[in-house]
């Protein structure tokens, strides 16, 4: 079977996917979709709104005590941009994705995962919301 080459979309699909995976409290973070984000031509710039979940509070007995919704949201700067910059040779193409994946991609991933990780921790305890 002749070698095939890695591609630049198949390698950042694998390091996406393992990203991804390593995300474990990002993953559990609220992510609802802001329409606003909808209208053709909108441009996001540095500044997103995003939506808190309502909160409510659990009555015990018997009595109706009805709450309002409140919906309120907060925006979120995107003042930092992270990334794993790697060099590999054309020799690394060569190999199979799943070596590829194991032998660069994880480690660099899991390097990248952890900082994302320790980022947002620090936003929500800065924030009083951890």
């Amino acid at each position: 079977m002749p070698n095939t080459i890695l591609t630049a979309t198949a390698v950042t699909r694998e390091a996406l996917r393992v990203l991804h995976q390593k995300l474990n409290f990002v993953g559990s973070i609220t992510r609802e979709y802001d329409d606003s984000f909808a209208r053709q031509g909108a441009k996001v710039g540095d500044t997103l709104k995003v939506r808190l979940p309502n909160q409510y509070v659990v009555r015990t007995g018997s009595t109706l005590a009805a709450q309002d919704t409140t919906e309120s949201s907060v925006d979120l700067k995107v003042q930092t941009q992270k990334g794993v910059d790697l060099n590999f040779t054309s020799v690394d193409l060569t190999m199979n994705l799943d070596d590829f994946s194991e032998r660069i991609l994880e480690p660099a991933m899991s390097v990248l995962a952890a900082n994302i990780e320790a980022d947002a921790m620090n936003t929500g305890r800065r924030s009083g919301r951890l």
